[in-house]
């Protein structure tokens, strides 16, 4: 864990967080931009899990920055994968910021995620985009619907047979 994770500090800052100072057209184009410049994860070497689009989630993210402050903002997340998440911030996060990503599972939950803030590439005046990294690797199923997860591991060369878990009921077998 982080040295700065204090679930209960990280909690009462999410609850004030600031709102994201785009919507509508604004937050269209941003994305629109996001896409331009974005890299396929099939391109990517470095990428280790696969990467899961999240239909412009909204979340909160707590930032401790190298000063010692500890900030709060509404976030529109763009992916998630097991190692890590992308999502436009407004503002400006240094390289290896500590941070928490608060984000609601598939059935409602609230999960707090302590990540690492591997990149912040500059979108506009006031966005950015943030590239994190999980400090420990996430189960990504949960705030993936399953739909969604099975059609892209079923058409991923990562996809294990291994990782597909079921039970079946035999009555009336000797």
């Amino acid at each position: 864990m982080t040295q700065n994770f204090d679930k209960h500090q990280h909690k009462i800052a999410a609850e004030s967080a600031r709102p994201f100072p785009a919507s509508g057209e604004a937050l269209a184009e941003l994305i629109r931009l996001m896409a331009d410049q974005h890299q396929p994860a099939d391109n990517n070497p470095q990428r280790k899990t696969a990467r899961f689009e999240t239909a412009e989630r909204q979340i909160v993210v707590t930032v401790w920055h190298p000063g010692g402050s500890l900030t709060a903002g509404k976030c529109v997340m763009l992916d998630i994968s097991a190692g890590g998440a992308g999502f436009l911030y407004a503002g400006f996060v240094h390289r290896d910021s500590q941070c928490v990503v608060h984000v609601d599972d598939e059935e409602g939950n609230r999960s707090q995620i302590p990540a690492l803030v591997m990149w912040c590439r500059f979108l506009s005046r006031s966005v950015h985009a943030i590239g994190v990294r999980w400090i420990e690797p996430i189960d990504v199923r949960q705030f993936v619907p399953k739909r969604d997860w099975l059609e892209q591991m079923a058409n991923s060369d990562q996809f294990v047979n291994a990782e597909l878990t079921g039970r079946m009921l035999a009555v009336g077998f000797d």
